[in-house]
């Protein structure tokens, strides 16, 4: 009888929270209120978040506020009212909040309804790494 043979495949070495966040602290790009990081994909701040008509100008659909909060956020459906789709993301800072929830829940991803997509870094820069490589990934 053959003994079974067993293969120890080499162990994945994996960057640290805090490596991946230096390097992303790392980049050199001038970045404004807003910019655009892919075709029709914006990354932008609280004050652009909050001019509906500079959204509309750039022809901004859509809203992804990955700071969104149960107290003091302004952002919601009646704010945006009828000329946006608002999808706000409760997240917390947090090693146990699990984000996979929150993203299958509400089906945000990129498709062809998605003309534009405003993420706002203006507060929890973390949580919004983590929904920008989510949206990414989908």
């Amino acid at each position: 009888m053959a003994a079974l043979k067993t293969t120890k495949e080499p162990r994945k070495e994996y960057l640290s929270v805090k490596d991946l966040e230096k390097i992303l602290d790392s980049c050199k790009l001038r970045l404004t209120q807003i910019n655009e990081v892919w075709p029709n994909i914006f990354i932008g701040n609280v004050a652009i978040a909050q001019n509906r008509s500079a959204l509309q100008k750039l022809g901004i659909t859509h809203v992804l506020n990955a700071a969104h909060s149960k107290r003091g956020s302004t952002g919601d459906h009646r704010f945006y009212g009828n000329g946006f789709v608002y999808y706000g993301i409760p997240a917390e800072d947090s090693t146990h909040f699990d984000l996979d929830k929150v993203i299958q829940k509400r089906a945000i991803y990129p498709n062809r309804n998605f003309l534009a997509l405003l993420l706002d870094l203006e507060l929890q820069l973390k949580r919004t790494r983590t929904t920008w490589r989510t949206c990414l990934i989908l």
